[in-house]
């Protein structure tokens, strides 16, 4: 017993020691000073942090209804809270569950024109927490690439994690790549959310650290007319949050149709002091003043009035623009826009024809339909309430309105997430070199060279090539070796980690218009929706109230139910909060008006609510589906990268393949270079001999199409030195050709009878066919003429009539037709003589229908030796003039000067002349003709439409070159700006060309394409190529 006492006597003071020298041994790794704020779910250190109070009620999900939103620098980095009306992130739905997710967008550089576009700030960072349970999920750091479309979604990459914790109402997250934002410039910051089941809120302001926000809220109060002085335009309301804002300075925008000079002043008043006034000589006006302090919670009202003397029906009204250039000292600038009565006025009168202004006042006969029926999930922003048509001439208008604000579209196009499996983790790695940071000494330094990745203005291992996402950045590889003094399995351990550019199509987010057209007036063609047998669809998309993209498109399908559209040109619309309104140079019987949003959510204007979805458009072709057009293309291109530039040679490391990456791989993913494959997609080419090289440019080049714009050919062709031939596409001129010369189908007759035939005659297969028709009877009004035959629809476009004499011009499109006779009709009545000219029109307008082509047709008619008709200014320079003329006398007609004469004929018993003519070099607003004798004429002259298709066509010819190689590679490099795709063609003698490569770059990327040309194109040392 005593040994055992003495043992335990013994031990004691050895455990005493021992727990003594243990901090002396085991001395924990210094991290620096403890931050503020700790992200641990425990929320008593943000007691005294100034955060803003945001209104509640805005969405039904109280769980992601924003209350509180606040954000404080931690020590270096950013630590950011949020609080909902519920309890957050508690997702929902069947089993295993979809998360709530909050997205706190960032600006960091000050500028909205760089990053994601939202809530007026450029976001170059957002941080995600995703949660359900009331657990956080997930909580990713995303940086946004400067090479995308501020407003795609997709151009979010290099995901990292980044702490973030929940309990009860309350989340706080943190950025630690945040800690290197530079002092001068306010970070600000603002917060949205979604719901496991697609509902939305989004904070009221943003807010920044340190700075208070102005929010402005705007209020149109134009009148419906504008006229005199001091008209009121708009209302400011101006309330500081945080601290108090000195605010110095104001900049508003011009809408309407009207010139900015239209008002001779405009005034910034509070309601009694003038503040500033300016004459505004273009749509941006800035108003300077001295300092005025807007109170916290007290708000302060300006007004906009001006002064207005024109009488022109044009619109005019003033607006805060979508990017406000702040003059606020000490503080950010948050701009909301209510609706109003109107945003645009009418200067002094409405018009009395239908326009697309932006008025809105001409439709006051609108078609009604049932609000809240959006399904399956409403939206007030596709909620159709009102559309309607017009016609004008050759002119259809079209309107539509919603509940809420048009083309709003969807802030952050993502779906929720499915929830992971219950008690799974997730193994933080914030700087991605592989190495978790609970065992990483230096968790955000990737090639841990004691600089933080925040630090290293954009080159995260230290290369010296600018990392791919910031501006100018061309690095899409991080390497780095993981230190030996690492612990195991990491030390020394090789990392590469791709950062380049993906090929995810753009996710824009966009809310959706189409408005179906029926032109026939026939169920039995064209697209079937609605009831109507659609032959044209005018397509709108749109985000944050603004246009993104319009068409007007054809329905190309070979059945009712394919949905197949060719586009025919973009359109111009005029939009207001609620409304928008278009023409297109067609006429339209019936008319059918659907709406769609990112989350799969519609509304249309005749279908029962329960079969909306079913029968929608947009169950065919989602309005997330590119709207593919050749004059706008949106997004990032798929990007080519050689792995080995070697990959040729006889032996490599491939086995004779060449690895061509087309995308890398997203946040996560196994690396894809030389060595690993995983994740990566590519092409394989089997070029296994040594490449002979010419080092010739083309021996002749011949454009037939387009122009050279400048540049010249490298002298070394095989050196990616951005020496490059510049090439312009242009529009095909409008071309003539006569269809008889006076001959058959031509006739100048005298049989007395109510109709006359021609001989059988083969007309083009494109093009307008244009046939002026004169006619004369003994007594009484001759009848208007019909044309049928040769499988063509002929239109009459314009007539003219005086006494006995009766002068038409009828066109058709001449595709689809055939041989045969074309018949003029008088419907049963005789005439005294008959007389016909025709001939053809090439590369004219016919998508809007063959009446649309002839722009305008005046006409004229006297007594005298000669007539001339005045035409009005040329929609387009580019259109053209032709003309027909008849006269009481059997006698040659003369044409004017510059002009080319179609066809001449004359006949006695009735003395009659019937000629025609057109200009093809250039529009002229006079056509006129003469003749010997003074006797009565009539005549008519017509504008017609040049086809807007923009077209290249480039030969190149070799000569000369070695023959005896195994093989001869053809290799292109190019690109193009924004627009369609061009092709380059090889030619397999005597005339077979063959599309071998497409150019969709829209951007120099230094790399060449290539094709290895057949021996047939090879053509013994001299090949042919052309772009088209």
């Amino acid at each position: 017993m005593m040994r055992t006492a003495g043992w335990k006597l013994y031990v004691i003071p050895l455990v005493v020691v021992l727990l003594l020298l243990m901090p002396l041994f085991f001395v924990p790794p210094y991290n620096g000073a403890q931050s503020p704020i700790q992200i641990d779910g425990q929320f008593n250190d943000w007691t005294g942090v100034a955060t803003e109070s945001m209104a509640s009620g805005g969405v039904l999900n109280p769980n992601v209804d924003i209350v509180r939103f606040g954000v404080v620098p931690n020590l270096g980095p950013i630590a950011f809270f949020v609080e909902v009306a519920g309890s957050a992130l508690t997702g929902g739905g069947p089993s295993p569950g979809t998360m709530d997710t909050v997205r706190i967008f960032i600006d960091i550089d000050g500028s909205a024109s760089t990053g994601y576009r939202i809530d007026g700030l450029g976001a170059d960072r957002m941080i995600e927490v995703s949660g359900y349970a009331g657990r956080v999920q997930s909580s990713t750091l995303w940086e946004f690439d400067a090479n995308r479309n501020q407003r795609d979604w997709n151009g979010w990459i290099k995901g990292t994690s980044t702490p973030a914790a929940a309990s009860g109402s309350r989340i706080e997250a943190e950025a630690q790549w945040l800690a290197d934002v530079p002092t001068s410039v306010p970070v600000v910051a603002t917060v949205h959310t979604v719901s496991w089941d697609k509902q939305v809120a989004r904070g009221d302001f943003p807010v920044s650290p340190g700075f208070g926000t102005l929010s402005i809220v705007s209020d149109p109060q134009v009148p419906d007319v504008i006229a005199g002085n001091d008209v009121p335009l708009l209302r400011l309301t101006l309330t500081a949050h945080g601290q108090a804002i000195a605010l110095n300075t104001l900049q508003i925008e011009i809408a309407g149709t009207a010139p900015a000079n239209a008002a001779t002043s405009l005034r910034l008043t509070d309601g009694t002091n003038l503040l500033a006034q300016a004459a505004p000589a273009s749509p941006n006006v800035r108003f300077s003043f001295a300092p005025i302090q807007i109170a916290v919670g007290g708000p302060t009202t300006l007004f906009v009035v001006g002064d207005f003397a024109s009488t022109t029906g044009d619109t005019f009204g003033v607006r805060l623009p979508a990017i406000h250039p702040f003059g606020v000292d000490g503080g950010v600038a948050a701009l909301h826009e209510n609706p109003g009565p109107r945003a645009l006025g009418y200067l002094g009168v409405i018009p009395a024809t239908p326009r697309v202004d932006g008025g809105f006042d001409e439709w006051t006969s609108l078609s009604a339909d049932p609000t809240n029926d959006v399904t399956p999930r409403g939206n007030p922003n596709i909620d159709l309430t009102h559309y309607g048509g017009l016609q004008n001439g050759t002119a259809t208008f079209l309107y539509a309105d919603v509940s809420g604000r048009i083309l709003a579209g969807t802030p952050t196009p993502e779906n929720p997430r499915e929830a992971p499996p219950q008690n799974s983790t997730s193994v933080a790695d914030t700087d991605r070199d592989g190495v978790p940071d609970s065992t990483d000494p230096t968790p955000y330094d990737f090639n841990n060279d004691g600089t933080p990745d925040a630090q290293t203005n954009c080159d995260v291992d230290g290369d010296g090539i600018i990392d791919y996402g910031c501006p100018g950045g061309t690095d899409y590889w991080l390497n780095t070796t993981i230190p030996s003094n690492f612990p195991a399995p990491y030390a020394g351990r090789f990392v590469s980690l791709y950062i380049g550019p993906d090929n995810r199509p753009p996710v824009l987010g966009e809310d959706a218009i189409r408005m179906f057209l029926d032109i026939d007036n026939s169920t039995f063609s064209g697209y079937s929706i609605g009831g109507i047998g659609a032959d044209r669809l005018v397509e709108l998309r749109g985000k944050d109230g603004t246009v993104t993209q319009s068409a007007l498109l054809a329905f190309t399908g070979s059945f009712p139910s394919q949905w197949a559209w060719t586009p025919v040109a973009p359109v111009t619309v005029a939009l207001g909060y609620h409304a928008v309104e278009l023409s297109v140079l067609l006429n339209a019987s019936k008319l059918y008006v659907e709406s769609g949003d990112f989350w799969g959510s519609v509304d249309s204007t005749t279908v029962v609510r329960a079969f909306a979805p079913s029968a929608s458009s947009f169950k065919v072709s989602s309005a997330s589906a590119p709207l593919a057009v050749p004059w706008q293309q949106s997004g990032p291109q798929p990007t080519s990268v050689l792995i080995d530039p070697s990959s040729n040679s006889g032996t490599t490391v491939y086995n004779q393949q060449r690895k061509v990456v087309r995308a890398g791989t997203g946040a996560g993913a196994t690396p894809c270079d030389a060595a690993n494959s995983a994740g990566c997609w590519y092409t394989v080419f089997y070029d296994q001999f040594v490449e002979t090289t010419a080092t010739s440019a083309p021996s002749t080049e011949t454009i037939t199409t387009g122009s050279r714009s400048s540049g010249t050919f490298p002298t070394d062709i095989l050196s990616s030195n951005n020496v490059y031939v510049d090439y312009t596409e242009a529009n095909p001129l409008i071309a003539f050709a006569n269809d008889g010369a006076s001959a058959n189908p031509d006739f100048w007759s005298t049989a007395s009878g109510s109709s006359h035939a021609t001989a059988s005659w083969t007309p083009p297969t494109s093009g307008l066919l244009v046939l002026f028709v004169g006619d004369e009877v003994g007594s009484g009004t001759p009848n208007q003429p019909t044309v049928s035959g040769n499988s063509v629809a002929w239109t009459a476009i314009k007539t003219i009539n005086v006494g006995f004499n009766r002068f038409t011009l009828f066109g058709a499109n001449s595709a689809g037709s055939a041989a045969g006779a074309t018949t003029v009709d008088f419907a049963g009545q005789s005439q005294s003589g008959i007389e016909a000219s025709f001939f053809h029109v090439t590369n004219v307008d016919l998508s809007g229908g063959v009446a649309a082509a002839f722009v305008q047709s005046p006409t004229g008619s006297g007594a005298a030796g000669s007539g001339s008709i005045t035409l009005a200014s040329p929609g387009n320079s580019a259109n053209r003039p032709v003309s027909g003329w008849f006269h009481a006398a059997q006698e040659v007609t003369n044409p004017r000067a510059n002009w080319a004469e179609a066809d001449d004929g004359s006949h006695n018993n009735p003395g009659t002349g019937v000629e025609s003519q057109w200009r093809s070099d250039a529009f002229e607003t006079t056509a006129s003709a003469s003749w010997s004798t003074s006797s009565a004429w009539l005549g008519i002259a017509a504008e017609l439409k040049q086809l807007t298709d923009y077209q290249m066509e480039v030969r190149y010819d070799w000569s000369g070159i070695a023959s005896g190689s195994p093989s001869y590679a053809l290799k292109v490099e190019a690109y193009h700006t924004v627009g369609e795709d061009f092709l380059v063609q090889v030619l397999t003698p005597p005339s077979t060309w063959t599309t071998r490569i497409t150019i969709t770059k829209t951007a120099d990327d230094n790399a060449a394409q290539a094709y290895t040309m057949t021996t047939a194109e090879f053509n013994s040392g001299a090949p042919a190529v052309r772009f088209i």
